[in-house]
């Protein structure tokens, strides 16, 4: 279930910035992944953990957030069950063109290199596509100090596989 709010800072009182503005794909990007971050690491100060969450922009500029659809209100949380609801959701609004950038965002655990060797984190991975290109992974590597999350490390991977179909260069053809 997609929902549009009408909150923030860009882009003017209530959106995100206009298709036809100055800022690049990359901007929009990261102001996605900035507040998926702040969202989920607000969850976890709040509640101790955090649902998967997707925050988008449409393409005229407004702010969608997609949830997972429920049909049993009464159901267990199955975390599993809502990550592939929404990443169902967000390849049907791309299909539809509904979207114009994506951040999907969960909190899991990883395992980094220390001097200690092998240490296991708490982390936000943060998948992020824009229909203009552009696409990654983020990890937010964090710990829990005095029941906060507090980042540590922030560093990006290649994103596997592209959510928007990639971009035609002038002169090819669309498939």
């Amino acid at each position: 279930m997609a929902k549009k709010r009408r909150s923030g800072k860009s882009g003017g009182k209530g959106t995100a910035p206009p298709a036809e503005s100055a800022v690049s794909p990359a901007d929009e990007l990261r102001d996605l992944l900035e507040r998926a971050i702040e969202q989920v690491l607000a969850n976890m100060d709040k509640h101790g953990w955090s649902i998967p969450l997707c925050l988008a922009h449409s393409p005229n500029g407004e702010r969608i957030y997609v949830v997972a659809e429920s049909s049993d209100p009464d159901a267990g949380y199955e975390p599993q069950k809502h990550v592939e609801s929404i990443l169902a959701q967000v390849k049907r609004m791309i299909q539809n063109k509904e979207l114009r950038a994506i951040a999907f965002a969960r909190n899991i655990n990883v395992t980094v290199s220390s001097d200690k060797g092998p240490v296991e984190s708490p982390a936000v991975k943060v998948f992020l596509d824009h229909v203009a290109g552009g696409g990654s992974t983020a990890y937010l590597l964090y710990h829990i100090e005095k029941k906060k999350a507090k980042p540590d490390e922030l560093f990006y991977k290649e994103l596997e596989e592209r959510f928007f179909p990639s971009p035609t260069r002038r002169g090819e053809a669309a498939e």
